[in-house]
């Protein structure tokens, strides 16, 4: 986009704008002939065969390629045999799915991982939003490495570390509703396979080697007994249910079902419910601005949804398009919409309250949600 925009300055001012559109001023750039895209295309494709190479990166093999990966594979081949190495870095190998493999090594050669939050905005530059980890890594052994999360001052993880474990084990919040920060030795969590085994029984497909486990981030040994004694029960997936995961915000709209546009639709069947819509049992908590042109704007709006008189009739405000419930998804023949649904967003942040968001949407005509975020 920034290489066409040297060309079509709307390229690197334009906010989100329809594909279609893009794809029309980009044939129109490209017309007139511009060699830069073309040399950008081709370093960007190299780069990226590159970063995935299962030969020269063996370790990275089935993940998506990223700069932050392939450092880590270097540093540990470069590390001695009896040396460590200290990163900052993101979590993403952590909880991606199809990073099994990685999540093998990394386990196998941590010592100590502290999961940082930056809920004090500590650091002006980066976003509250942000999560980081610092690893320290050494050869090859069988996983056993101490692990603390959702930290938000760096010093926590020493003066945790010099605790004597007296006095009852910090959360997320103090009791003054302030991020806590209180050091103690019960932040520290000690991970073996053991501990492993239980993360892939709570979270992973049945059969995930422990080894190969995505992270769970117990805030004291009291949430990580917590966790144990849940994954001991049975499984989700052991209650008969059918699922639908909507929409989803950048493919369907890339292939046209959908522009990124508010309105009030003229039926519920022909609108799209999104992540902000929804909040504690309430499917419609939120309302777009009119005219929202992004998605901070999208979000801002607050209270009531309208259309009718009886509430129950109601329709919110979001993207809305005719002949959505065409391609509505069915169970057992019958389209999604037809049954009473819970609805969640697909995304939620595990260390607030956020990840309870849900609502019941009743037997309506109504388009599945999309999976946005």
């Amino acid at each position: 986009m920034l290489v066409l925009a040297e060309d079509d300055a709307w390229f690197g001012l334009v906010d989100k704008p329809p594909v279609a559109t893009v794809r029309e001023r980009r044939e129109a750039v490209l017309d007139d002939g511009d060699e830069r895209y073309l040399d950008e295309r081709a370093s960007l494709a190299g780069t990226s065969l590159q970063l995935g190479s299962v030969v020269d990166r063996p370790l990275l093999a089935g993940t998506q390629p990223d700069l932050y990966r392939c450092f880590m594979d270097r540093t540990w081949r470069c590390m001695s045999e009896h040396g460590v190495v200290g990163l900052i870095h993101p979590e993403s190998h952590f909880s991606e799915a199809r990073a099994g493999g990685l999540r093998r090594q990394t386990y196998r050669r941590l010592h100590r991982h502290w999961q940082f939050s930056i809920n004090m905005y500590l650091f002006s530059e980066i976003s509250d939003k942000t999560h980081f980890g610092v690893s320290v890594y050494g050869q090859p052994r069988e996983p056993s490495f101490l692990n603390a999360s959702s930290l938000f001052q760096p010093s926590v993880a020493d003066r945790s570390l010099d605790h004597d474990g007296s006095g009852p084990e910090p959360g997320i919040r103090d009791e003054d509703d302030n991020w806590d920060t209180r050091p103690h030795a019960g932040r520290i969590v000690r991970v073996d396979e053991s501990v492993l085994a239980n993360w892939a029984a709570l979270i992973d497909e049945p059969g995930t080697p422990a080894v190969e486990a995505r992270m769970l981030r117990p805030v004291d040994t009291a949430s990580q007994r917590v966790l144990d004694k849940i994954a001991a029960a049975q499984r989700f997936d052991a209650v008969p249910f059918q699922w639908a995961s909507g929409w989803h915000e950048s493919a369907d709209k890339a292939a046209g079902f959908f522009d990124a546009r508010s309105a009030i639709a003229d039926t519920v069947d022909d609108v799209i419910l999104q992540g902000p819509h929804f909040s504690v049992a309430n499917p419609f908590a939120r309302q777009p601005n009119k005219d929202a042109r992004n998605g901070r704007t999208r979000r801002l709006g607050s209270g009531g949804v309208g259309g009718a008189a009886d509430p129950a009739d109601q329709l919110p405000a979001g993207q809305a398009d005719p002949g959505l419930h065409r391609r509505i998804p069915r169970w057992d023949g019958v389209p999604a919409n037809r049954f009473w649904r819970l609805a969640w967003r697909r995304m939620a942040d595990s260390s607030t309250v956020r990840i309870l968001h849900a609502a019941l949407l009743r037997q309506a005509r109504c388009t599945s949600t999309v999976s946005s975020r």
